[in-house]
């Protein structure tokens, strides 16, 4: 081996090897990735971040509870969805319906797979997303929450468990407050340009022009709240896609019958 090409492996062993720098460049790709994909949730992704970065640099052991509080489509299950895009390994589970592998297993078995995911020389995450009631004594907290944070609690790396409900809580039970170091981070509800701006993405994303499309007409089937003088989307992006689809669905058939009221001998198919 020539002494350039030894140089260069060393160079990269060294940096495979470098944890510290490792996590920076994940860290890096998380947050460039929540900016991406988020809407108009700044704040919450800047808070998100910092915990995470102040955990990581104070080499902190244990469990470490992120809670994502806020109000429907305001971006929390898209956030997760967001981590695990970037490294599919975090292991999420979903509390509302049943899943073919950590839903179905028992708490032994639950704690033994999900332990098993957890390595010193990286970083880690837990996603538990959509949890129906934080409250103590309900099946998905006794049964599923509880025992995964006992089994983090004493690990002696750290693990960063994210969380989030459906309810739309914003604020954890005593039992976690009281037991488990923790942070909320809360995501605003959308304003009508926030939800505008994803509108028009999945316009793009279905292969439409925005120019063409009646856009006050669109954004009128999109239910909107006042909320101290500013319009606020109670389902954020969540219901977006959909309404947008069906939208563009009747636009194209209202420009078919049109067009063969106007052009009669064309028929439907030459429009």
């Amino acid at each position: 081996m020539s002494v350039l090409m030894a140089t260069g492996v060393a160079i990269i062993a060294s940096f495979m090897y470098n944890f510290p720098i490792m996590q920076k460049v994940e860290l890096k790709s998380l947050e460039n990735a929540l900016h991406k994909n988020l809407y108009c949730q700044q704040a919450a992704i800047d808070a998100l971040m910092g915990h995470i970065r102040g955990y990581v640099e104070r080499k902190h052991e244990g469990v470490v509870v992120l809670f994502l509080a806020g109000s429907e489509g305001s971006g929390k299950t898209l956030t997760v969805d967001t981590f695990r895009e970037v490294n599919p390994k975090w292991k999420k589970i979903v509390a509302t319906h049943e899943q073919g592998d950590l839903n179905k297993m028992t708490q032994d078995q639950l704690v033994t797979a999900l332990r098993g995911n957890i390595h010193a020389s990286t970083l880690n995450f837990l996603f538990i997303d959509d949890i129906p009631d934080l409250a103590e004594d309900t099946p998905f907290v006794e049964g599923k929450l509880k025992p995964i944070l006992r089994a983090l609690k004493f690990e002696k790396t750290l693990v960063f468990l994210v969380i989030t409900s459906y309810e739309g809580n914003t604020s954890l039970p005593t039992f976690l407050t009281n037991e488990y170091e923790h942070q909320t981070i809360l995501y605003e509800a959308m304003p009508r340009s926030c939800v505008e701006k994803c509108a028009i993405d999945v316009i793009k994303a279905l292969d439409a022009n925005p120019r063409y499309i009646d856009m006050e007409a669109l954004m009128d089937r999109i239910h909107f709240d006042d909320v101290d003088g500013v319009q606020v989307s109670r389902d954020g992006c969540k219901t977006v896609p959909i309404t947008v689809a069906l939208f563009l669905s009747e636009s194209i058939i209202q420009q078919e019958r049109e067009h063969e009221i106007q052009h009669p001998e064309q028929g439907p198919n030459e429009l």
